[in-house]
């Protein structure tokens, strides 16, 4: 029987943006906080492990569109948290269709295929491009990258890092969150002119691709302040503000989610940002921890195992 391990990046949504004289969405595939699932071909669709019902949910989809008679058993060993503004719902949703697809023998290499099968909406096409290939991206509304760039992390002391402040989300977050969220932000990217193009095509993108870590942060902290932004709490504004005295060259809400990021040069003084935001949060206070840019999307792995009784 053939077992199927996937593992899939996060999304960090970073902003509204405008390229090619159309509205995009920037955005980075991140290594962590990553999905983890195991699927097994299984008689009738079953799923266990964190946010199984949103694995459930996907896999509905997936074996509706390609009229399966036949399914799979997933087991969730990490999933993205939820609410964060990572990308948590889709990338599950579009590890389920990848899982599904590869035990039936289906293509498996379009991740906005496998987007569409499984109901994931092409909005989400940051989530969807990081799935199927990583990078530092601009999508358009269609879900299609328009632009992807592989920022290098081969050298640690030269890495860019985000170091990522994960809360615990309030019992009374709206389950739509997420959803509502990049909607405004496609909104917002649909009033951009051409000086976000201006500042996105002249300084950002060529920051990136030049190793130029401060004036990516510079132009980034530059265009989201052209759209605005929801206001932070006191509690956000006093993390920020750690991440800003800590070295960060950019920083900010997740503007799809809760999650806190901030962006540093170098292994060290990540860590180091790490132990002041720490003792600031406590042990209850949520996650903290620092990723860098996954620059090749899901990776899956297929294992054979002899039947068992």
């Amino acid at each position: 029987m053939t077992q199927i391990e996937l593992a899939a990046p996060a999304c960090l949504t970073l902003a509204a943006a405008r390229i090619d004289g159309r509205p995009a969405l920037l955005g980075i595939a991140l290594r962590h906080p990553p999905v983890h699932l195991i699927a097994r071909p299984a008689p009738r669709l079953a799923a266990s492990g964190a946010r199984a019902d949103v694995a459930y949910h996907h896999g509905k989809a997936f074996m509706s569109s390609k009229n399966m008679n036949t399914a799979a058993d997933f087991e969730i060993e990490l999933a993205i948290p939820a609410y964060m503004g990572l990308g948590s719902t889709p990338l599950i949703g579009l590890s389920v269709a990848r899982a599904m697809a590869a035990l039936h023998g289906l293509p498996t290499d379009d991740a906005q295929a496998l987007a569409a099968a499984a109901g994931v909406e092409p909005a989400e096409g940051l989530a969807i491009q990081s799935f199927g290939g990583g990078g530092l991206l601009l999508v358009d509304e269609s879900g299609a990258a328009l632009r992807r760039y592989a920022i290098s992390h081969s050298s640690e002391p030269q890495d860019w890092v985000f170091v990522l402040a994960l809360p615990r989300p309030p019992t009374d977050t709206p389950d739509d969150l997420e959803v509502a969220e990049m909607n405004r932000l496609w909104r917002a990217a649909a009033g951009l002119d051409e000086r976000a193009e201006q500042l996105v095509a002249g300084r950002l993108w060529p920051a990136a691709e030049g190793d130029d870590i401060d004036a990516f942060g510079a132009a980034l902290m530059e265009l989201q302040g052209i759209y605005g932004d929801n206001e932070a709490s006191p509690e956000e504004q006093a993390i920020l503000a750690i991440m800003r005295a800590g070295g960060a060259v950019a920083w900010g809400r997740a503007p799809t989610g809760l999650g806190l990021y901030g962006l540093i040069r170098g292994g060290e003084p990540s860590r180091r940002l790490r132990q002041s935001l720490v003792a600031h949060v406590g042990h209850a206070g949520g996650t903290i921890m620092a990723t860098i840019c996954e620059t090749g999307g899901v990776r899956q792995r297929d294992v054979q195992h002899g039947n068992t009784a």
